[in-house]
């Protein structure tokens, strides 16, 4: 669960990356972009998002937390709202706040990970004492 987190996050910041050069250079809509990453192998966590959080206030109904799911809900619909310089700044505000979750979840990750290899560790020590 936590890594599947994680990968949405880190895809988030991939997105961002995408949106703010289609954004900044091509001056393609935000509809289009969210709705071309659809079938990406980069972008496959976030299958969940589509242009109907641009055009409408919608939370999206992923495995991250209520507050970081209304955090991507406000940042989708807000694009298109506003000129481009604009929403540049607001896509490297989201972008910050999704890599810092991204990187709580590998912190947490890396923790219960040892945690769980240490248990297995001791397990194993545990049934070759007892076998002996």
């Amino acid at each position: 669960m936590i890594l599947r987190r994680c990968n949405i996050c880190r895809e988030l910041a991939s997105f961002c990356e995408l949106l703010k050069n289609e954004i900044a250079v091509r001056q393609t809509p935000a509809c289009e972009v969210v709705n071309s990453i659809n079938g990406m192998d980069s972008f496959k966590s976030l299958s969940f998002l589509n242009d109907d959080y641009i055009k409408t206030s919608k939370i999206p109904d992923s495995i991250l937390t209520k507050e970081q799911n209304k955090k991507i809900g406000d940042f989708l619909y807000s694009l298109g709202k506003s000129d481009i310089s604009s929403q540049l700044v607001q896509i490297d505000e989201f972008k910050q706040y999704i890599s810092n979750a991204q990187e709580q979840y590998s912190l947490q990750y890396k923790s219960k990970s040892r945690l769980y290899v240490m248990l297995g560790v001791c397990s194993g020590i545990i049934i070759s004492l007892t076998l002996i």
